[in-house]
């Protein structure tokens, strides 16, 4: 009967090593894919770039140097932001038609708590990262739920432990 209750806490030991391996995996996945995500931004900063511009022809009118400055900051605190071109443009005109540049050298530190606020915002509404990271987490409640089944089951049998 003491080898059945000492196969019973391997099971469990195991059980919850298992379940472990799959939470830590699900985490390193979930890094994994926002890392992909950023790099991807990063890649397309020239092609969003190229976007505003075309969405604010104004622009082109005003210093290079200065509006890439501006493009860079805005892609830094706010990628996700930068994606939409109008938002993009909006953020840049209205910096240079306050003189912010000539009088501050950019924008006011609030104005980026905004810019990282909005970001935060737009992460959060697309929710949770899709994909293999779900899977893995779907995987690991599945195991811990018949690993609690199984053992409510052995603990109502009574000739499972002696």
């Amino acid at each position: 009967m003491n080898e059945k209750k000492a196969d019973l806490r391997g099971s469990l030991m195991m059980g919850a090593a298992v379940a472990t391996g799959l939470t830590v995996s699900a985490k390193i996945i979930d890094v994994i894919i926002d890392y992909l995500k950023m790099r991807n931004l990063k890649t397309k900063s020239t092609e969003y770039y190229a976007k505003m511009l075309d969405a604010h022809p104004e622009l082109k009118k005003e210093k290079p140097e200065t509006v890439a400055r501006y493009w860079a900051s805005l892609y830094h605190f706010a990628p996700y932001m930068a994606q939409d071109p109008l938002a993009a443009g909006a953020f840049i005109r209205q910096s240079l038609a306050r003189g912010l540049p000539d009088e501050f050298g950019g924008p006011a530190p609030d104005t980026y708590g905004t810019l990282t606020s909005i970001n935060e915002s737009i992460i959060k509404a697309r929710g949770p990262a899709k994909g293999l990271s779900l899977n893995a987490n779907s995987a690991r409640d599945a195991f811990a739920q018949t690993l609690i089944k199984n053992y409510m089951h052995s603990a109502m049998d009574p000739t499972s432990i002696g």
